[in-house]
């Protein structure tokens, strides 16, 4: 009967798990774990963006903050806070798959271009696109001429990358991931 109730957790869990899948958590100002309180259920803006009393009172632009650095690797690195980056998980690991920042920022077009974020190819405030095309104009916005073209890559006629660029994995039984690592497969 206990088993439903699911598996007890320690402080430092809770924490880690709240602070990625709600607004609002305080870490640290309570012995047993998070001070929830505050606490709203799922990601909403303050969870990205800090506090946003200001920007309630006076809806604009010019207040609203944006916590995530102004380089694609510091925007990484904020995306990183909730999706894991590099060092956390060893990229040799079935299991980085799960872990975008972590294949994207050992992905050649990560290193090379300098401004390859996770918000070149997402819309931080909306799902993730399931359609190829989105993202295949993105990969065109730098690979749409020169370089060495591979025969088999339909790139001259903008056919999606992503199957051949960015493979879907399954590490887990009954999960699939999308590898960021972009690369060509061999």
């Amino acid at each position: 009967m206990a088993q439903a109730l699911g598996i007890t957790q320690d402080a430092a869990t809770i924490t880690r798990c709240f602070s990625c899948h709600a607004t609002g958590v305080k870490r640290g100002l309570h012995p047993d774990g998070p001070d929830l309180s505050a606490m709203l259920p799922g990601v909403s803006c303050e969870r990205c963006h800090g506090p946003g009393a200001s920007h309630a009172a006076n809806p604009s632009r010019v207040n609203i903050v944006v916590r995530s650095g102004t380089s694609a690797k510091d925007s990484v690195q904020f995306c990183a806070e909730c999706h894991r980056g590099p060092g956390s998980v060893d990229l040799a690991e079935p299991a980085s798959i799960r872990y975008q920042p972590v294949g994207l920022s050992a992905s050649r077009c990560f290193a090379v271009s300098g401004r390859l974020s996770c918000l070149t190819c997402h819309d931080a405030h909306a799902n993730a696109s399931l359609e190829g095309e989105s993202y295949t104009a993105r990969c065109l916005g730098c690979h749409a001429e020169g370089g060495r073209v591979i025969a088999a890559c339909g790139r001259a006629t903008r056919q999606d990358c992503v199957p051949c660029h960015m493979k879907k994995q399954s590490s887990f039984p009954f999960l699939t991931f999308t590898d960021h690592r972009i690369r060509v497969y061999r």
